[in-house]
């Protein structure tokens, strides 16, 4: 959504809200009903999440629970118990803390959604790196913000590279570079890559990403365990980043990856 409709969105929202206060019971569902689907924002999923908890906790407000770590990898949730063992990840905004004991301000369900590349999810809520979705199926949970897709134009993080092969393997770096893009494009979440070669042998390529943070995590995912790693770094005599950014307009017709 652009700035205009994001601020139309906005307006209408607040119209709803004020014209909510004084309806009747039927009107004010309906007015939170349009309020919700205007928040709503449709992603795609680029890169497959499976959940690893497969007893997910919830709990309702006034509930207490004790409070564990913090999550470092994602700021904003902290490891709950609760009083019958469960334990599980909250958001810090769902709870009163109180050094290690915490009291529910909202109800929650931790319930992750298992996605797959290609599916189309409303996204009903972000929070902490995570959005609260809903698939095809009619199924709702949780799901990283950083699997799917941000459509907006304005958030796509975009990254040239430099290559100069080594003399004589120009084909070997060239089916080495594809390997190891189609795995990045697989586990990483990048949105792809086109490289191109230049009349003085030297390569560029361009690549995009669904924002900076998806690509500054692409440092801590090992490229050498790879089969392909070894050609493509012996065949390759310099690499180099020369530009990163956003996008800012787009008239470029995207084709179909491989095509």
């Amino acid at each position: 959504m652009n700035g205009f409709f994001a601020a139309l969105a906005a307006w209408f929202n607040k119209s709803i809200q004020r014209t909510a206060l004084d309806a009747p019971p039927l009107m004010q569902v309906l007015c939170a009903t349009i309020s919700k689907l205007i928040s709503m924002k449709k992603r795609t999923v680029i890169k497959r999440h499976k959940s690893n908890y497969p007893s997910p906790i919830s709990f309702m407000a006034g509930e207490v629970v004790s409070v564990g770590k913090y999550d470092e990898e994602y700021p904003g949730w902290v490891w709950i118990t609760k009083t019958d063992g469960n334990e599980g990840w909250a958001p810090v905004q769902f709870l009163e803390i109180d050094s290690n004991k915490g009291v529910a301000t909202e109800n929650y369900n931790a319930v992750e959604l298992n996605t797959s590349v290609g599916e189309t999810l409303l996204i009903e809520q972000e929070l902490n790196e995570w959005g609260w979705a809903k698939n095809s199926l009619g199924s709702f949970g949780w799901v990283p913000l950083e699997t799917l897709n941000i459509c907006e134009s304005e958030n796509i993080y975009c990254v040239i590279y430099k290559f100069i092969p080594v003399e004589g393997r120009e084909k070997d770096f060239e089916e080495s570079w594809l390997a190891i893009t189609k795995n990045i494009f697989n586990n990483c979440g990048s949105l792809g890559s086109r490289l191109h070669k230049s009349e003085d042998g030297s390569y560029f390529a361009y690549a995009q990403w669904p924002s900076k943070k998806a690509w500054e995590k692409l440092a801590t995912f090992d490229q050498t365990k790879h089969r392909m790693y070894s050609l493509f770094s012996a065949s390759r005599e310099k690499s180099e980043i020369i530009f990163h950014g956003y996008v800012r307009k787009d008239f470029l017709k995207h084709s179909t990856p491989g095509a």
